[in-house]
């Protein structure tokens, strides 16, 4: 489970949006109003989970009240190129906010590569989204210290749990804008 929603800005414009999820409210409009057992609300989750959403999400525009100042941060992060050494030292913060002060099983090198070919780049979007994924998602190879002090292989896991998730990414996002005023000079 992600902490954003994907969505079209409108029926003119193609771009898709990810919305916070904190940043969504109840709509007064909301036809169901009779609240849902906890068995009803596992069963749906599950549901979601095994097929995915089925029904478009409905998200109403006085909701989104930041669209606009992500988009313009996400068209200049598009348009902000980093060398590799900035590559670099996302992937070293970012795994510190992932795995704290403790000895991270990946080097930075593994956090900013691509898993698919239309990541390839050097623009500071390009490489957030990278790193997000990396992070987000798991699966990767890397290495961990027993407490012997023995080295062993160790693979990343996925973070499941949508307040990890709802940190990490804000973490995520701060550092990126950060970059973003840090090249803007």
């Amino acid at each position: 489970m992600t902490d954003t929603i994907q969505t079209e800005a409108s029926e003119q414009d193609s771009r898709i949006l990810f919305v916070p999820l904190n940043k969504l409210k109840k709509s007064p409009r909301n036809a169901r109003k009779v609240p849902h057992s906890e068995a009803t609300i596992e069963a749906l989750a599950a549901s979601i989970a095994h097929k995915g959403l089925i029904q478009n999400i409905v998200i109403e525009p006085e909701i989104a009240e930041d669209f606009p100042r992500l988009i313009d941060a996400s068209e200049q992060m598009k348009a902000t190129q980093l060398s590799e050494a900035e590559q670099r030292l996302l992937g070293e913060v970012s795994l510190v906010a992932r795995y704290g002060e403790d000895e991270a099983p990946l080097r930075p090198e593994q956090i900013i590569a691509p898993r698919r070919r239309e990541d390839v780049g050097r623009s500071l979007w390009n490489t957030f989204n990278v790193i997000q994924e990396n992070v987000v998602r798991g699966g990767l190879q890397g290495r961990r210290r027993t407490a012997e002090g023995r080295i062993r292989r160790a693979q990343t896991r996925a973070i499941n749990g949508i307040d990890q998730n709802v940190t990490l990414n804000r973490a995520l996002w701060t550092l990126a804008e950060g970059m973003q005023r840090l090249k803007a000079g």
